[in-house]
């Protein structure tokens, strides 16, 4: 999440519900001050996720989602193997939706 910038943008280009994840919890105050900034200006609704050593709580799991935005799908993908972090957590938490006019199921 950040400084929840790409919460931010979410919010703000009309997302109902936003949760950012972060494993530093200096980030995740910091998000949480600027998200709720937007809260009074009558955006969607947002939750921070402080996820210490990479791990989301234990009430996170069984979670769903309709989209993955990140930051870290730059250089860090590549150099620091994270597009195998990221496909077991779009795997695990992100909704399937079928395309009605082949019958592909995709992930978006």
């Amino acid at each position: 999440v950040g400084t929840g910038m790409l919460s931010a943008i979410c919010l703000e280009a009309g997302c109902a519900s936003v949760t950012g994840l972060d494993t530093n919890e200096t980030m995740c105050h910091l998000a949480d001050l600027h998200l709720g900034k937007l809260r009074s200006r009558g955006g969607g609704s947002f939750q921070v996720v402080h996820c210490p050593g990479g791990k989301a709580p234990a009430w996170f799991a069984g979670r769903r989602f309709d989209m993955l935005v990140s930051e870290i799908l730059g250089t860090l993908t590549t150099s620091e193997s994270m597009l195998k972090y990221l496909t077991k957590y779009a795997r695990a938490h992100l909704d399937v939706f079928v395309d009605e006019a082949t019958g592909e199921r995709r992930v978006y």
